[in-house]
């Protein structure tokens, strides 16, 4: 590849190109050899020395902060976790991401590290500001990027969890090499990622909103203040939810027994297992999340014709029946022309996903002729 077509390629300047080319090989970040002159001396090799960059990222989730040092290969060197107490407010969450970044950068080869990267579920603005947080409903508008750099004095870039996640894929998992994917996050919130023509697309930044998407006429209430919301039905929050009301309204299941009675613990493993043994209430429930998941899923997939559609979050570590189901009534559900050539994995990156998605949009920035 010629200077000239990487221009071309990321839409900057030829001397912003070589530029940045000269910068990071002076740095020893990459290692940069010329074409053979009898083939084409303008075509120069690129390739970067991967373990010395070196990324501090965290995923926030409800559960609580996963930290990790990764290397731009997308290996994690090590990894922390810490709890989320939800009691501390929007100013402890604050304190504990800046006592951690802080202790974490103590103990790393500070040369390598060129920046901080965290996933954290909400919607966030142009990698910088925070505009939510589900389970901390003071939050709001929070300049996590300014924050952090000021104790850190590293770069930082922030992401939405899912999108984090989407990037992790394509740059190291199943969406490797494929032009066109959907990444589905399932958990206590639901999000789509979209990958289209080998571009992570953000719309006018909110794209992906599937948890919003109304696939009931009735229903509880969601966070955004309709009813039928995806996200109200389907996502693992309104399945506890609704498992806990149902045994508080006198059903009878074997949830009860697995939490010993106290309905504070009913959790997706708990609901799996229930289902798993034959439990009514459990496998009634996981079922008719799985039909309004695979409505929306199917709709989307209809609607943007992807080669792969990516099963990920907590889907990754549930029994393999609820995705082989799930998958299953997805297809019925799609264009039949598309069904040839569309694929259904569930991620190869697991939990870890976030973390390794958090990192690498450091070294995307990095390596971005625009910043």
């Amino acid at each position: 590849m010629t200077k000239q077509q990487i221009a071309g390629l990321v839409n900057v300047s030829l001397p912003s190109v070589s530029r940045l080319l000269e910068k990071l090989t002076a740095e020893g970040l990459l290692t940069v050899a010329r074409g053979l002159k009898e083939k084409d001396p303008r075509r120069v090799y690129i390739s970067v020395n991967e373990r010395h960059l070196r990324a501090l990222a965290l995923h926030i989730t409800r559960h609580g902060i996963t930290g990790a040092t990764v290397d731009a290969g997308g290996r994690i060197l090590k990894s922390w976790s810490d709890s989320l107490h939800v009691t501390e407010g929007p100013s402890g969450l604050l304190r504990r991401i800046v006592v951690t970044l802080v202790d974490a950068r103590k103990h790393s080869e500070t040369g390598m590290l060129r920046g901080v990267g965290i996933g954290i579920g909400g919607p966030v603005r142009n990698h910088v500001t925070a505009e939510s947080f589900a389970i901390l409903p003071d939050w709001s508008d929070v300049n996590l990027s300014e924050i952090v750099e000021k104790e850190t004095g590293l770069r930082t870039y922030v992401a939405n969890d899912a999108f984090a996640e989407t990037f992790a894929e394509k740059q190291y998992g199943c969406a490797r090499g494929v032009r066109n994917a959907l990444y589905f996050h399932y958990g206590w919130g639901l999000q789509l990622g979209l990958i289209l023509d080998s571009e992570i697309r953000r719309g006018a930044g909110y794209a992906g909103e599937i948890a919003h998407l109304q696939v009931a006429e009735s229903g509880p209430v969601c966070i955004c203040g309709r009813r039928g919301c995806l996200e109200s039905i389907a996502s693992i929050g309104a399945l506890v939810r609704a498992a806990v009301h149902a045994i508080r309204q006198g059903a009878r299941s074997e949830v009860r027994t697995l939490t010993s009675g106290d309905l504070g613990k009913v959790s997706w493993d708990i609901l799996q297992t229930a289902a798993d043994h034959g439990d009514t209430l459990a496998g009634n429930l996981l079922d008719r999340a799985s039909d309004h998941l695979a409505v929306a899923l199917a709709g989307a997939i209809n609607l943007l014709d992807p080669e792969l559609l990516i099963l990920g979050g907590h889907i990754r570590n549930s029994p393999p029946s609820f995705a082989e189901t799930l998958c299953r009534k997805i297809y019925l559900r799609v264009t039949a022309p598309m069904r040839p050539h569309l694929r259904i994995e569930v991620s190869a990156l697991g939990p870890e996903a976030g973390i390794i998605g958090a990192g690498t949009l450091v070294f995307q920035h990095l390596l971005d002729p625009r910043e």
